[in-house]
């Protein structure tokens, strides 16, 4: 019955990590399209001169900056476990 527990608690862990993973992978992704979405735009479209102004805004940077901190903190610790 407690080795049941374990590998439980074991598989719990891996899936935990494996998510947290694809979320990262899909993050990036969605960050690299819209950095250059952002860099292609010339104010053209109505959208262009937002996307232009929010990449450029140091609250915005630092936002990015404190969710990646904090989701490598939460990998990390997930990963140590």
């Amino acid at each position: 019955m407690l080795q049941k527990g374990n590998r439980i608690i074991i598989a719990g862990i891996v899936l935990q990590v494996v998510v947290l993973l694809v979320f990262g992978t899909v993050a990036g992704d969605y960050y690299v399209r819209v950095r250059g979405s952002s860099r292609t735009s010339h104010g053209d479209e109505e959208n262009g001169n937002v996307n232009t102004e929010l990449w450029r805004d140091k609250r915005f940077h630092m936002f990015v900056c404190a969710v990646m901190g904090a989701y490598s903190a939460i990998l990390i610790r997930c990963i140590y476990r």
